[in-house]
């Protein structure tokens, strides 16, 4: 399933939220309307609304328990990373107050909180949440479905624990073989692509506002590959004049590429970037 409305946290949240892609991510059905997305130490649920701004709502659970709750806006002017002390989740007859923190995802700004897993019963339990900041409501969110999308989150976080705990075990199967026995100064590797990154992107991948509006162009990005071979941080250096095929272009190729990463003298993985250049044109569908 292409997920061409996915909000990737992996683009955005920074230290706080230390979110990082995996080397080799699962797709996982939409749910209830709800994507469902896997990173390397969490997965998420996320829900796009129309309305002012149309907000757009991120639910991530974590191998140890945490909770991480993002909400962003294009008509807000949060900072990216200042500290917002009193915000509220008001849901199934609760509240959830604490300290947010900024955040800015592709054009939205918004914050985001951490809380602990006894929030997600009345997650799954409400039909609504609405936010303040302090006594000010802030946003009026519906929850539809956020019992079977948590359940499908709570599946894919399963499969994570899964995979790396496989991937512990095969570890300690190897470790007393060097990685590489001719690794030296003259041992390092430059970065390259898995497959054919012509592949990752394709105008199948249409956004349908881009669609209706009759919207083309070429969008040329940069981008850096972490240590594990995976995109972050994609950045548009050359606009192809639509905020939703820029967008896109950006969500699919961290969504989809994958790099065997680049090797330092030492054997190493170590981070690298990239450039990746794609013409949306709706004659070629």
């Amino acid at each position: 399933m292409i997920l061409s409305k996915v909000w990737r946290l992996v683009l955005v949240c920074s230290a706080f939220l230390a979110i990082d892609a995996p080397a080799l991510a699962r797709d996982w059905p939409e749910t209830a309307g709800w994507d469902i997305v896997e990173g390397d130490d969490f997965c998420l649920m996320h829900m796009e609304y129309e309305g002012p701004g149309d907000s757009s709502l991120a639910i991530a659970l974590y191998q140890d328990g945490r909770v991480l709750i993002s909400d962003v806006n294009y008509g807000w002017s949060a900072e990216k990373e200042q500290i917002y002390p009193e915000v509220s989740f008001a849901l199934n007859g609760e509240s959830y107050t604490g300290a947010a923190v900024g955040v800015e995802i592709l054009g939205k700004k918004g914050f985001a909180m951490k809380f602990g897993g006894e929030i997600l019963a009345d997650i799954a339990a409400a039909q609504a949440v609405r936010v303040y900041k302090g006594d000010t409501l802030i946003d009026r969110l519906s929850l539809g479905g956020s019992s079977s999308a948590l359940a499908m989150t709570k599946r894919c976080l399963a499969a994570v624990r899964t995979a790396h705990a496989d991937a512990e075990r095969e570890r300690k199967r190897w470790a007393d073989l060097p990685k590489d026995p001719f690794a030296g100064e003259t041992g390092s590797k430059a970065v390259s692509a898995r497959g054919n990154p012509a592949d990752w992107i394709s105008n199948d991948d249409y956004p349908a506002s881009a669609l209706r509006n009759e919207e083309e162009g070429s969008v040329g990005v940069t981008f850096n590959i972490n240590p594990r071979g995976r995109i972050e941080n994609c950045t548009v250096t050359s606009s192809s004049g639509s905020r939703a095929l820029d967008d896109a272009t950006c969500r699919l190729l961290t969504s989809r590429g994958r790099y065997s990463p680049a090797l330092g003298s030492d054997g190493n993985a170590i981070a690298s970037t990239g450039s990746f250049r794609f013409q949306w044109s709706i004659h070629s569908k």
